[in-house]
């Protein structure tokens, strides 16, 4: 089992990489916050995956696991800064209905799951002083009975 992390480790450097550069878009591009975010979060994913995939080389236990959720992390964090990039450089939206756009009024996906979750005509008002996950508990359970 020593590949896979290795495998890891090599992605993580070059999220850290990535991020570095969107850094740099960030400060001489006119990138913005939203840039300026997306490289925070490629550079510590990449330093976190560093230490997941360092750890399952070490661990004396089978880290087949531990070795998902660090790629599973890492690649979340490549599309969050990706969809972040392309909002800050294009003006437009990577996965339009991944999170709400509160100035358009648009349901998120999660949204959306949950009315299918409690079968259809939940609907879920965003935004809201509670999470989405509250929201679909309720909506559930009011659906449900």
């Amino acid at each position: 089992m020593i590949r896979p992390p290795l495998v890891l480790a090599a992605l993580a450097a070059l999220a850290g990489a990535a991020g570095v550069a969107l850094a740099a878009g960030a400060a001489h591009q006119r990138g913005g916050d939203l840039a300026r975010t997306g490289a925070l979060f490629l550079i510590l994913h990449a330093a976190a995956g560093l230490g997941v995939a360092s750890h399952a080389r070490v661990a004396p236990v089978s880290s087949r696991n531990l070795l998902a959720a660090g790629f599973i992390m890492e690649a979340g964090a490549a599309l969050f800064a990706a969809d972040l990039a392309t909002r800050a450089f294009a003006g437009e939206r990577l996965f339009p209905f991944a999170a709400p756009d509160r100035r358009d009024g648009d349901h998120s996906l999660l949204d959306r799951a949950g009315d299918r979750l409690c079968g259809g005509g939940a609907a879920l008002n965003f935004p809201s002083p509670i999470g989405w996950d509250t929201q679909v508990v309720v909506a559930c359970r009011k659906r449900l009975g």
